[in-house]
């Protein structure tokens, strides 16, 4: 196995290692399952340290197809479980003690979740927790806030995904208010943008939905200023190292054989 040097810890992966009681498991692992990419991460603990040992990730777009009918279709379904049975492998291989998994957008709207959570659970034994979007929302922050500690505020960070978009607002490292948005990535593109390259109605119809939405949902007034506006984002849409319209994509690769 490759060794690797420090890195970023992006999205909930290090909240989620780190709810695993560190002073009792050895090694632990955290799946990430999200509306366009799965995610694994397998660390060592050590103390109150999490030493990341092992990272993987592959794109299943759960999220390919989902409206109007708003299920997760077969070829999806088929694709995360093969994915997922390759994390459990790996983690056997490590010597995991304990994984935690955790659903994000996709499983908080789809209407054929019970059925995807049994198939994952029936076929690898992995039992997936389906994250409320203030809970999302929340470990993010505190995952950038772990990593970012300078990062006082007041400041808004907001985490793009493939199903979501979440803001949470912090002053002096305290998190205050969190807003869960479905305005993902994948998810925005299915319902707005059927055309390739995208037509200038579909373009402005999306535009005009995400700021009605976000007119209706965050209160901004005169009295929240903000000296940070942090966002990252949380699937592939973006890749690693690109900056556009100031949203830092955290670098996510693969070091696992």
């Amino acid at each position: 196995m490759k060794k690797i040097g420090p890195f970023v810890i992006n999205r909930n992966h290090y909240l989620i290692l780190k709810s695993l009681s560190p002073g009792v498991l050895k090694k632990a692992g955290a799946i990430d399952v999200g509306s366009n990419t799965l995610r694994l991460l397998i660390a060592q603990i050590e103390g109150n340290r999490v030493l990341p040992v092992c990272r993987d990730r592959e794109m299943v777009r759960l999220g390919r197809n989902f409206f109007p009918e708003r299920v997760i279709g077969g070829q999806p379904l088929e694709s995360a479980l093969k994915v997922l049975e390759r994390f459990q492998k790996t983690g056997v291989q490590e010597g995991v003690a304990r994984f935690r998994a955790a659903g994000t957008g996709i499983l908080r709207e789809s209407l054929n979740t019970h059925q995807f959570l049994e198939s994952v659970r029936s076929t690898t034994g992995i039992s997936i927790e389906v994250l409320s979007g203030e809970e999302e929302a929340r470990l993010s922050a505190l995952g950038v806030l772990s990593v970012f500690p300078d990062l006082t505020g007041p400041a808004c960070i907001f985490d793009l995904g493939g199903g979501s978009l979440e803001f949470t607002w912090v002053r002096s490292g305290i998190i205050g208010e969190t807003v869960s948005l479905p305005l993902g990535a994948v998810g925005l593109t299915e319902q707005f943008l059927l055309f390739d390259p995208p037509r200038k109605q579909e373009i402005e119809r999306l535009r005009g939905h995400c700021l009605e939405t976000l007119r209706k949902k965050i209160n901004i007034n005169k009295s929240r200023k903000l000296s940070d506006w942090n966002g990252w984002n949380g699937d592939d849409s973006i890749r690693p190292g690109q900056k556009v319209g100031g949203v830092r994509p955290v670098p996510d690769q693969r070091f696992c054989a």
